[in-house]
């Protein structure tokens, strides 16, 4: 996956990423340097949303928001009630959409979409803005990536 958003030269109006396993997070997929080539495989007006589990699952958690920050100009939470997950949604441009008109998109999607969630009302119930990372939160880089350890030793 990281290979392919890597060469891509098509921009994207949405990227998900949803890549964790049942017990880690890919690191190389939580990195600055991989999130600046979401950006950059964004279309000017994109949207990335990315599936980064709860802190009681997902240790980098605090560091993947504060990697998402420095990245991207606007950065919000969607917690999934029913569930441990937290998708970020982040965007390469501001100011971010009003909380009305998300709103209003996320109930365009329902009707029009066959899925299993109402999003309005996930949207309404859990999304929040990002404004700062717990403490300790560091921007994941990948020369700090656990296999790069592993070689210089």
């Amino acid at each position: 996956g990281r290979r392919f958003i890597e060469r891509t030269v098509r921009p994207y109006d949405i990227i998900f990423l949803d890549a964790f396993g049942a017990d880690s997070v890919p690191y190389a997929l939580a990195t600055r340097e991989f999130l600046q080539s979401v950006r950059r495989a964004l279309s000017p007006r994109g949207v990335v949303v990315g599936n980064i589990w709860s802190r009681v699952y997902n240790p980098l958690y605090d560091s993947m928001l504060r990697t998402y920050r420095a990245v991207f100009d606007e950065v919000s939470v969607l917690d999934v009630i029913t569930a441990g997950n937290h998708l970020v949604v982040a965007t390469p441009w501001k100011p971010a959409l009003s909380r009305e008109e998300t709103l209003r998109r996320a109930a365009a999607l329902t009707r029009s979409l066959p899925l299993r969630h109402d999003l309005e009302r996930m949207v309404e119930r859990g999304l929040r803005r990002v404004a700062s990372s717990g403490a300790g939160a560091k921007i994941l880089l990948d020369a700090d990536s656990p296999q790069e350890a592993s070689r210089g030793r």
